[in-house]
């Protein structure tokens, strides 16, 4: 990897296919539904032109000698424009294999390339960039091009490229440059010199040194675009055919948020080969989950053909409940059994014989209340049972309720299930794909409500970790989520692609964490290699835990100021009591805690899924919930740190944690 090509160029290229951008982008697009498609995709229909939704330049391209379509140069971008004459093509688009796959993905004309430049971007300008040289020229083929464009807009002091030597310390000789910033303006390149090959990326990685800056750079609540600095085999997974069905298994900070969020883009891009899809739905575990990549979405998506949601709110719409039961999840195998569904569909079927009232709003509330009682009493009428199955008959006799079960989270999925038997989704409410990343911790009814969203023709793309499964009623193989959802069934043989390097945490993170995996699933390749060792601290009593902890997670955001800490313990409600009587107050969202300028986040293990954050407390590891053996919810809550992590028990710690 080589650094520092010449940035005010490329800045003002960047500045100028903005502005192109947004001349495309700024028409309001009106998304029209039917009015009994609401349910099942509720909120605005209408998404206003918005400047967050401009996405800069990505990378460019050098090729040796002259293509017949591409030149000798081209840009990688959001969307597909031409710039001043420069072909800017789609990250999705075929031709971007050039740029992301060291061996171009299959495409024609690979052997071509020369050099792959990698852009960096701040606040939607270009602010450094990387060259990565496939093999030494004579003359960098982006010399050639002298282009009149405007100058950049300048929302900071220019500065020349360096590098914080410190912090990003480079492997390989540095690019010379010599240039006039008095000239800029004129867009023309300065004159590079450029010193002999020097050694390649890691195996398997590429733009390394901009990742390493883009790692040690603060966390944000909204999960921030990494187009520029994509993986190959991320993209490769992202990008994969869209007509297949793609399980993807990796450890904590593998990617697997990036590629479920970047796979349902690509879905949805016209510049990808192949039809783009009309529908796609994303599912992620949380509230916080999808805020997480609301920002990426609008990127890619300003049509809204991607709805993102999270289980809960999904299964809340179909019930009509509008009350939050996050953190009550809890029961029994056969709450969330699969077969549950025909049990609902023959009681749906006596409800619809018994009423024969059109299927209007009113209605279905009284149709669900009926079909749920006639399962809860097998029947009720005495006249034929639902099934006469002895586990089956004890498990309805057991059931609360219809009030009691409508409040809480153990019943929901069955309620939504109820309410599908009553009205299954029509085709044109149905997903052409459909995207559940922390997939491992759906439940078998789960996967039979988002089975019947899909499209007969639709797929899936599934992403997790059955490491990280937080419950004993989901299943504990892609093996068997697959044989249940149909996927590798008939010509298509069944098989989950792994991926293993991490990017998030750092070694010394991981390193303890896997400790609490079983020997055989241990050893993730680590890119952050360097950073502080985990602290553990014992609090000498009860009181004294909350106190440390938060000290502990003050001094955290004292150091990462511009990024995010959070505590996460199994008693988020006690935590969060302490702290109030301590002079704590809630902030905008019932995570944020503020005192005296100082912010903190506070979250359960089950709400910190998929989330990141500089520095992590997790408080009392042994009140975190196991299953079958397995510390799941502690494994989490362990890697959700980027850099620095402490943990602070009073009671036993865990033997692996030792």
């Amino acid at each position: 990897m080589r650094a520092g090509p010449d940035v005010p160029y490329e800045r003002a290229k960047n500045a100028e296919y903005l502005v192109a951008l947004e001349k495309k982008l700024k028409t309001r697009i009106e998304i029209g539904i039917a009015r009994n498609e609401a349910w099942a995709n509720p909120g605005g229909v209408t998404l206003p032109f918005s400047p967050d939704d401009l996405h800069p330049l990505i990378g460019r391209v050098g090729l040796e000698s002259p293509h017949e379509l591409l030149g000798t140069d081209f840009y990688i971008g959001p969307r597909r424009l031409v710039v001043g004459g420069v072909e800017v093509y789609s990250c999705f688009a075929e031709v971007a294999k050039l740029f992301y796959q060291p061996d171009g993905g299959g495409f024609e004309g690979h052997e071509s390339v020369v050099v792959r430049r990698t852009f960096e971007a701040r606040h939607r300008e270009v602010v450094a960039a990387d060259d990565e040289w496939v093999r030494d020229v004579m003359e960098s083929p982006f010399a050639a091009r002298k282009l009149g464009v405007p100058a950049a807009p300048v929302h900071r002091p220019r500065r020349r490229f360096t590098l914080d030597r410190e912090r990003d310390a480079p492997t390989q000789p540095e690019l010379l440059i010599v240039q006039d910033d008095a000239k800029v303006a004129t867009a023309e390149h300065t004159h590079i010199v450029r010193p002999p090959l020097g050694t390649r990326s890691p195996v398997g990685m590429r733009a390394v040194e901009a990742v390493r800056r883009r790692l040690s750079a603060p966390r944000s609540s909204q999960l921030t675009s990494v187009l520029a600095t994509l993986q190959p085999d991320q993209y490769e997974m992202a990008t994969s055919d869209p007509r297949q069905d793609l399980v993807v298994q990796g450890h904590p900070g593998t990617g697997k948020t990036i590629i479920a969020t970047y796979r349902a883009a690509f879905l949805v891009d016209p510049d990808r080969e192949g039809n783009s899809a009309s529908r796609v739905l994303l599912v992620g575990p949380t509230k916080q989950y999808v805020n997480h990549v609301q920002g990426i979405l609008r990127q890619h998506d300003p049509e809204g053909r991607i709805q993102a949601t999270h289980i809960e709110s999904l299964l809340s719409n179909f019930v009509a409940s509008k009350s939050s039961l996050e953190h009550t999840f809890a029961g029994r195998y056969d709450d969330l059994d699969a077969h549950t569904r025909g049990l609902c569909e023959i009681a749906a079927h006596k409800v619809r014989q018994l009423d024969r009232f059109a299927m209007h709003k009113d209605v279905r509330s009284r149709w669900l209340r009926t079909t749920y009682e006639l399962l809860r009493t097998n029947g009720q009428s005495g006249r034929t049972q639902l099934t006469d199955n002895p586990a089956e008959v004890a498990w309805l006799k057991n059931l609360p309720t219809f009030e009691l079960a409508s409040s809480q989270r153990r019943y929901l999925p069955l309620l939504a299930q109820c309410a599908l038997a009553l009205r299954a989704p029509t085709v044109q409410e149905q997903y052409d794909h459909i995207v559940v990343d922390e997939a491992q911790d759906m439940s078998p009814i789960e996967w039979n409500i988002l089975d019947q969203m899909k499209s007969k023709a639709g797929r899936w793309t599934l992403v997790g970790d059955m490491n990280q499964r937080r419950s004993d009623t989901s299943y504990e193989s892609w093996e068997a989520i697959a044989h249940h959802l149909g996927i590798g069934s008939g010509d298509t043989q069944f098989q989950a692609t792994t991926i293993t390097r991490g990017y998030r945490s750092t070694a010394q993170i991981l390193e303890l964490a896997d400790k609490l995996l079983p020997r055989a699933q241990r050893g993730v390749e680590v890119v952050q290699r360097d950073g502080p060792g985990v602290q553990k601290i014992w609090a000498s009593n009860p009181q004294k835990l909350f106190s440390i902890s938060v000290d502990i997670a003050v001094d955290f955001k004292t150091r990462y100021s511009d990024g995010m800490v959070a505590i996460i313990s199994a008693e988020p409600t006690a935590l969060t009591q302490w702290m109030a009587r301590h002079g704590w107050r809630r902030d905008r969202s019932v995570h944020r805690w503020v005192l005296g300028g100082q912010l903190l986040n506070v979250y359960g293990p089950a709400s910190a899924r998929g989330l990141e954050f500089d520095a992590v407390v997790v408080v009392e590891p042994s009140k975190f919930k196991q299953h079958v053996g397995k510390a799941g919810q502690l494994y989490t809550s362990l890697t959700r740190a980027n850099r620095e992590l402490a943990i602070v028990w009073q009671k036993n710690l865990p033997q692996a944690l030792r």
